[in-house]
């Protein structure tokens, strides 16, 4: 498990689950602007398990907000 925390580790996002690749690529504007990033990895083969996370914080750059107008469809009167 692949996770991000944009508060230095006290609140925690799953970025991905049962990852199996040795790499994991993630688009900035999909994390929380923060000057206070971490990563951490959970590792487990079903009985032994690690953990692991940055060793400091990093900065993820503040983006404007995706705009997504669900309703009214399009082409719907309104």
């Amino acid at each position: 498990m692949v996770q991000y925390s944009a508060d230095g580790g006290t609140n925690w996002e799953t970025l991905a689950l049962d990852w199996a690749q040795p790499e994991l690529a993630v688009l900035l504007d999909q994390l929380k602007g923060t000057v206070n990033a971490r990563i951490r990895v959970i590792a487990s083969d079903g009985f032994n398990s690690g953990t692991d996370a940055s060793d400091n914080s990093f900065v993820v750059p503040n983006h404007p907000p995706d705009l997504a107008v669900l309703s009214p469809a399009p082409g719907e009167l309104v």
